[in-house]
């Protein structure tokens, strides 16, 4: 009896402590996730923003212990220029993971972004410790001590960054290769800058010619030499050179792997379309579409993304797919004045193109069926009669702008009318439109002409 006493007791002591251990980890976990920022107010931030920083968080809290949650959270909050919670979730990823290299070069980048450069240096200085191979590293660490004044630990990191991407491991090449310009451009850029610095532009000039001739070159590129060119006397070249800058279309900054990698996490709609117009300006098409695409995809609310997609589609030749795309956001999101006037300007771009092209058909086909896919909406219509107009086929351009009137009377829509009218024959009812024109805008100009022309 006395041995089963003891056993229960050592077994209710054993219950007590597990029991105490979940507790103390259940407390751990709560204070954990109390120190997450909370999310941002729905007013600050894109409706798409909000749904992928809520559901990260959620996983966070969850789980604030996990670094992989944790630095999840960051990594969003980073891609979605929410750098102020970006940085403090940043630090729980790194009291988690000291040491890993994702957790100080995210902070340091946002640093750099704030113009902080010497608290950029030093979580660069951190990433380098557990990454020692980094060109771009070492032309990072450089371009902050070069900001700083520091120009000896500026011209070590150049000269370093040179070496690792020119010289350096064969995979490091190998990821080297896969952009263009190549860093090593940038940090000879860097070192010419600095020989420039020290009162030796002929030694800054030298530096830059082994990237003559190099693909997509830098406009910071031509403007370095035009300062070379300028202090060396050489007035005439250092002109061509600025105006060679202003024809430059180069990236400002060489290409980031992490920066890349933030996009693809991006659910922000205006960070999209603006990586994707500065790929589209490098020549890069596939990259622009690409993100253009992930910017309705993640954000089908914002008319911003929908018609960009929409305007590179038809810049790139594929005019209908973007008519299509904008219809059927239309038929989505009435209402959307964006929408409305992008579509229009779109139709009749494609009815010009059309006509040049000697293709009139293709655009009445797309124009009848925009206009029966949305029959009510009167500026659909009068885009359609404006080009039958065009045509020749004045009957039924007629009818287009009595419907558009019927819908939505305006006094534009009267005075084309009213040409039509006058054109076919019928003065007396052409008068009576530009009357009704006059009445919704007294004294307009344009239709005071045309209704003396029909008095006469």
């Amino acid at each position: 009896m006395k041995r089963r006493l003891i056993l229960i007791g050592l077994l209710s002591g054993a219950a007590l402590c597990v029991a105490a251990i979940v507790g103390i980890e259940a407390l751990r976990r709560r204070a954990a996730a109390a120190d997450l920022p909370s999310l941002p107010d729905p007013s600050e931030v894109p409706p798409s923003v909000l749904r992928c920083l809520r559901e990260s968080d959620r996983a966070a809290r969850a789980a604030p212990r996990d670094v992989s949650r944790i630095g999840a959270l960051a990594l969003d909050y980073h891609a979605n220029l929410r750098a102020t919670e970006a940085l403090v979730v940043y630090a729980m990823a790194t009291a988690l993971a000291p040491g890993d290299p994702a957790w100080s070069y995210g902070p340091a980048l946002l640093h750099l972004d704030q113009g902080d450069f010497r608290a950029a240096l030093g979580r660069l200085r951190e990433t380098q410790t557990a990454s020692p191979e980094g060109a771009l590293l070492a032309y990072r660490i450089g371009d902050c001590h070069l900001r700083l004044g520091e120009r000896t630990e500026a011209e070590a990191e150049f000269a370093r960054a040179l070496a690792l991407d020119t010289v350096g491991s064969p995979s490091a090449r190998a990821a080297a290769e896969a952009f263009r310009p190549r860093l090593s451009v940038f940090a000879r850029m860097g070192l010419a800058r600095l020989r420039l610095l020290a009162g030796e532009p002929l030694e800054a000039e030298r530096m830059l010619l082994p990237v003559v001739g190099v693909e997509q070159v830098p406009p910071d590129l031509h403007r370095l030499r035009a300062e070379i060119c300028r202090t060396l006397g050489r007035d005439h070249e250092a002109a061509r050179e600025e105006e060679e800058a202003e024809r430059a279309t180069g990236p400002s900054s060489p290409a980031d792997p992490f920066l890349l990698a933030l996009l693809e996490r991006s659910h922000h709609p205006r960070l999209l379309v603006r990586a994707a117009s500065e790929a589209a300006g490098l020549g890069d098409r596939v990259r622009a579409e690409s993100l253009l695409r992930r910017a309705t995809a993640v954000a089908p609310e914002s008319s911003e993304s929908a018609d960009a997609l929409a305007t590179f589609l038809s810049a790139t030749g594929r005019p209908e797919e973007g008519i299509r795309l904008l219809v059927d956001r239309w038929a989505t999101f009435p209402g959307d004045e964006a929408t409305r006037s992008r579509l229009v300007e779109l139709l009749h771009g494609f009815a010009d193109l059309s006509l040049r092209a000697g293709a009139p058909g293709d655009a009445e086909r797309v124009l009848r069926a925009v206009v029966s896919t949305l029959p009510e909406e009167p500026d659909l219509r009068r885009v359609l009669a404006a080009f039958l107009a065009r045509t020749g086929n004045t009957v039924e351009a007629i009818l287009e702008y009595r419907k558009a009137i019927a819908a939505d009377a305006r006094a534009e829509t009267y005075l084309e009318l009213a040409r039509l009218l006058l054109l076919v024959g019928y003065p007396g009812e052409a008068r009576m439109q530009v009357e009704r024109a006059l009445e919704l805008r007294p004294g307009w100009p344009e239709a005071e002409e045309l209704l003396e022309e029909i008095t006469r």
